[in-house]
């Protein structure tokens, strides 16, 4: 595959660059020993809806998880990364809410760890 810059544009760059990320993100969790789902939502702009949201809440529920890391709110480089830390903290939020996609049973709140652009650590929610 010949490389591709992240800046180069056009649908097939889009696509090869998205296909190198992928290919990352599977290596890493790889390495880390965790499993990964890819949903195929584009980007740039990324745009969580409902239905979108309901699917990161049936996520959290299945998995159940004990910590959720995700990006900060607000990255001065990509407006993407904030929205998908949005969503995730929304569907944390919901998955603890009755009444919310209720086939599957609710948890409790989760611990949270948001990275910042500095790179420490911002614990809380």
């Amino acid at each position: 595959m010949p490389e591709v810059s992240p800046t180069s544009s056009g649908p097939r760059a889009k696509a090869e660059v998205a296909a190198i990320r992928c290919d990352e993100a599977r290596r890493a969790a790889e390495v880390l020993g965790v499993e990964i789902v890819f949903y195929g939502y584009t980007d740039q702009p990324l745009v969580f809806d409902r239905d979108r949201l309901m699917r990161l809440v049936r996520e959290v529920r299945t998995f159940r998880p004990r910590l959720i890391i995700t990006r900060p709110r607000k990255e001065p480089y990509n407006p993407d990364h904030g929205r998908a830390c949005e969503a995730t903290i929304e569907a944390a939020y919901y998955s603890a809410r009755a009444g919310i996609e209720p086939d599957l049973p609710t948890l409790s709140p989760s611990q949270f760890l948001r990275m910042r652009t500095d790179s420490a650590p911002d614990r809380g929610h």
